[in-house]
């Protein structure tokens, strides 16, 4: 019988693992972007009480703002009501008025002393674009800044 050499060849496996390689460092590299794009800076609550002690009294302490998002709509409340007052705007259909809550937050920065960093208490039932668009309003608007840091919290 002519041909019946009866040796076995090895598998080449350079081409699988040159395509393994490839395929592992894109996916590293395309990884580490997406999650640089999709982090959003967010405080922690802090844990410390008024100020206490020497020089703090002839400090008067800056107001601070908490924004609640609920079912309903949006609601400003401050730290002090007798100074600043509530403002609370429904939600029209499935749109949350973020618009009508920026231009009351900087008719807020622009009258009171109020603290760079917000409060922001969203409900469970919230969808996460309307928090991120509500977030979006806290930081700013066409007229510039409003404020930098953003506490979040969970409403009820």
């Amino acid at each position: 019988m002519a041909g019946g050499g009866g040796g076995q060849e090895e598998l080449n496996l350079v081409p699988y693992l040159d395509i393994m390689v490839n395929l592992i460092m894109f996916l590293i590299t395309i990884t580490a972007y997406i999650v640089e794009m999709r982090e959003t800076p967010v405080l922690a609550p802090g844990g410390g009480g008024p100020c206490q002690g020497e020089g703090c009294d002839d400090k008067k302490p800056k107001l601070t703002l908490t924004i609640a998002v609920i079912n309903q709509g949006i609601a400003v409340l401050s730290s002090d009501a007798s100074v600043v007052p509530a403002w609370q705007q429904d939600k029209v259909g499935d749109e949350y008025p973020v618009a009508a809550m920026q231009a009351k937050l900087r008719e807020y920065r622009n009258s009171y002393e109020l603290q760079d960093n917000v409060m922001l208490a969203a409900d469970k039932q919230i969808p996460y674009k309307v928090v991120m668009q509500v977030m979006d309003g806290i930081r700013g608007d066409s007229q510039g800044p409003l404020f930098a840091g953003i506490t979040f919290g969970q409403a009820r």
